[in-house]
């Protein structure tokens, strides 16, 4: 997972290999930057098969397959595990502040939530002007500071607000 890497932190490649690496900890213990883990057999975990990075508040951003972009969603489904993995004693500043003039996969999950709060912008993972002008424009409606870097309060704000949506809104 290219977050930990960026951060000076190496896990495996494959998920169930992922699984075996630093702390287990109670899914209801979860923070921010700890891994989640769904298996065929959650009773198994040689049957794991998919991996997301907690967020908080019962949400994590994932990538569901190769040919999907990268989302937030809930960890509450079908194959969680019991445990997640806490593959660093540090992990939530696995997320680390996005800011503009970045561009990153991060990039793309904030403006995927900030469209699933019923914003309209690109979800093309570059931190341009309208996304910052969308962040503060955010922050300011969820009585945070404007200062358009999403940092732990905006994530939390941006992890917390409403349903990950099917669809987008309209243009």
């Amino acid at each position: 997972m290219m977050a930990y890497r960026s951060a000076g932190v190496r896990i495996p490649r494959v998920s169930r290999w992922q699984y075996e690496v630093g702390q287990h900890v109670p899914v209801r213990q979860l923070v921010a930057g700890d891994l989640v883990f769904y298996a065929r057999n959650p009773r198994d975990p040689s049957t794991i098969d998919h991996v997301g990075i907690y967020l908080g508040a019962g949400r994590m951003v994932e990538a569901a397959n190769r040919s999907a972009p990268i989302r937030i969603a809930s960890i509450w489904r079908g194959g969680l595990m019991r445990y997640g993995v806490r593959p660093a004693p540090s992990s939530p500043r696995m997320l680390g502040v996005v800011r503009h003039g970045q561009w990153s996969p991060g990039v793309a999950a904030v403006q995927s939530r900030l469209r699933a709060a019923g914003a309209c912008l690109a979800v093309d993972g570059a931190f341009g002007p309208i996304t910052l002008a969308t962040v503060r424009r955010f922050q300011h409606a969820h009585g945070l500071a404007p200062d358009g870097e999403v940092g732990r309060a905006t994530w939390e704000a941006l992890v917390s607000d409403g349903r990950q949506r099917s669809r987008s809104p309209s243009c």
